[in-house]
């Protein structure tokens, strides 16, 4: 993780973040103090922590989430997200009370949850959208968000209210659509969904948009190794709205 001066010529920190294993770094954040968030997967056992609600990780590959003060110089928090299987973490996005917001995908039966819209991801893979409080020690919600089929979420963020927005790619043709701009499936898709404040039982509205491209691989549904992401047929592409 680094962070660059206003004129991009000089490193104001840059620091490793890492255990034994592989970890990358997906998406990160800054709040109105210049405290960083960032998201990421991690295959160490042994990945730094700090205050988690998370201590260990759960099995194979897990998200994390982890804030540095804004000198660059500690972590204020650290910890893993995850559960018996595969999970990543994508996409963060921070509110203006300090609360972080994370959407990856997860093929774990017992991914962390509180308050979920989806209780199960009914052994399938799902996106997953995360509400962490400010002092990174408790899930404020966390839920599953997908269908029967493979589904990813790739990036997130919030408004002024405190609605999260969450945008990815879904292959399910049962993924829960509210007030839907477009209800049907094509072969590839980004989907967007919007949680309220207070976290609902079915999302404020849920809809897939078609892509241009078309899907030449399936991805898997095996919850014990990563997912392949769609290919997408090369050349130009657009989104069409129906």
């Amino acid at each position: 993780m680094a962070k660059l001066n206003a004129a991009g010529s000089a490193l104001v920190y840059s620091t490793y973040l890492a255990g034994l294993g592989t970890d990358s770094g997906s998406a990160i954040a800054i709040d109105i103090a210049g405290n960083a968030y960032i998201a990421g997967s991690t295959f160490s056992a042994n990945f730094p922590t700090r205050n988690p609600f998370q201590a260990a990780k759960g099995a194979q590959e897990d998200a994390f989430v982890a804030k540095i003060n804004s000198a660059g110089a500690a972590l204020v928090y650290s910890t893993y997200l995850g559960g018996n299987a595969v999970d990543e973490g994508n996409g963060i996005a921070v509110d203006a009370a300090g609360s972080a917001y994370l959407t990856g995908y997860t093929g774990s039966t017992d991914f962390p949850l509180q308050n979920p819209i989806r209780g199960s991801n009914v052994n399938s893979v799902d996106a997953f959208v995360t509400k962490i409080n400010p002092a990174g020690s408790a899930l404020v919600y966390s839920t599953y968000l997908g269908g029967s089929a493979t589904d990813y979420g790739t990036a997130i963020a919030v408004d002024s209210t405190a609605s999260a927005y969450v945008t990815g790619i879904v292959i399910s043709d049962d993924f829960p659509v509210v007030s839907p701009i477009d209800a049907k499936l094509a072969t590839t898709r980004w989907t967007m969904s919007s949680l309220p404040n207070s976290i609902q039982r079915d999302p404020r509205w849920s809809t897939p948009l078609t892509w241009a491209a078309e899907a030449q691989t399936t991805p898997t549904r095996s919850r014990s190794t990563r997912p392949a992401m769609p290919k997408l047929r090369a050349g130009p592409t657009r989104a069409t709205f129906r």
